[in-house]
């Protein structure tokens, strides 16, 4: 017969260590993966007794005491494409493993203007809604057209942030890749294998002085 809590309906800790025969305070180190010396054959039967009871930690509760809330804010532009979507899924991948959820925010650009037929000269300017709530860091997935967002205007300096993708936020940790590189690789690819005619295209967005992508092109073309 599975124990309930009266107030709530659901299980708690407390359920979890009688049906398990240990104190509440051994069932927690099991339940949160905690560095203590504990028997197999204990946390064998503290993990019975949670699934038996279906038993879910409350979240809300533990954050009051800890201070954390085990979620990270995942900033990305365009949710809608392909690749931006496989970001997505891999980033909620690795941040689930370390016992994390993701927190999906959606940048939004606004076009700086630029002449018909000329190169923009800086990309979009960015901005992010502010979380309605506390997060224990931020992934910023944010893209050549978004690399002039400002952390400062939402007061979340204090929130550890890591930048990735083609262009670092100032003073963050960053993850990225070698643009100017792989775009210098590919125009000497193909000059090699005998074109003359080299195009260079990308979106209207990304397409910036600056950007290493372009300024690989040319400089490879020159």
């Amino acid at each position: 017969m599975r124990q309930k809590s009266k107030q709530t309906g659901a299980s708690t800790l407390e359920d979890v260590a009688r049906r398990a025969g240990v104190a509440s305070s051994t069932a927690s180190y099991v339940l949160n993966n905690k560095p203590k010396s504990i028997g197999s054959d204990t946390r064998e039967r503290v993990w019975s007794a949670a699934r038996a009871l279906s038993y879910r930690p409350n979240m809300a509760a533990r954050s009051l005491v800890t201070r954390r809330t085990n979620i990270i804010a995942l900033w990305v532009p365009d949710v809608a494409s392909a690749f931006t979507a496989r970001v997505i899924a891999e980033s909620q991948r690795q941040v689930r493993q370390s016992g994390y959820e993701v927190l999906i925010s959606e940048i939004h650009m606004a076009e700086r203007e630029a002449g018909i037929g000329q190169v923009r000269a800086e990309p979009p300017i960015a901005s992010v809604r502010p979380p309605l709530w506390d997060v224990d860091g931020i992934i910023a997935f944010l893209g050549s057209a978004c690399r002039d967002i400002h952390l400062d205007s939402f007061g979340i300096r204090a929130t550890p942030v890591v930048s990735m993708g083609a262009f670092p936020l100032d003073g963050t940790d960053f993850v990225g890749v070698e643009l100017f590189t792989g775009a210098q690789a590919a125009v000497r690819r193909l000059a090699a294998d005998g074109c003359r005619r080299l195009g260079y295209l990308v979106p209207a967005r990304a397409d910036f002085r600056g950007d290493d992508r372009h300024e690989a092109y040319w400089a490879t073309i020159r």
